[in-house]
């Protein structure tokens, strides 16, 4: 195990010690778990804030997203190219001439 030194304020020492102690544990066992749990915490806070700002950017709200599960569900139990062709659809674009549905999409009907 490598050894650094770290330089904390004398009354955050004493809170540490009495923290060790008072949980049977070193200061550098205290100050190990402390600093584990914190860069666990920043790496969840850095994945949500990741998919805050995807959220924002696809333009959809929170209202849109049982609709969206709801039709990610329905799509799933779909062949794959009636999947495919249903996502097309929705978003409006064409299909090209070679490819051929298999048949209609669910909510189509």
């Amino acid at each position: 195990m490598a050894t650094n030194n770290v330089h904390v304020p004398d009354d955050l020492l004493a809170q540490m010690q009495t923290a060790a102690h008072g949980q049977g544990k070193t200061v550098d066992e205290l100050a190990e778990e402390a600093l584990r749990a914190h860069l666990d915490d920043r790496k969840w806070q850095d994945l949500l804030a990741y998919g805050r700002q995807r959220g924002l950017e696809s333009g959809y709200t929170e209202a849109d997203i049982p609709d969206l599960v709801k039709d990610y569900r329905r799509e799933q139990k779909l062949s794959p190219a009636v999947a495919v062709t249903c996502y097309i659809r929705k978003k409006g674009w064409s299909l090209p001439c070679r490819v051929r549905p298999v048949r209609m999409c669910r909510s189509e009907r």
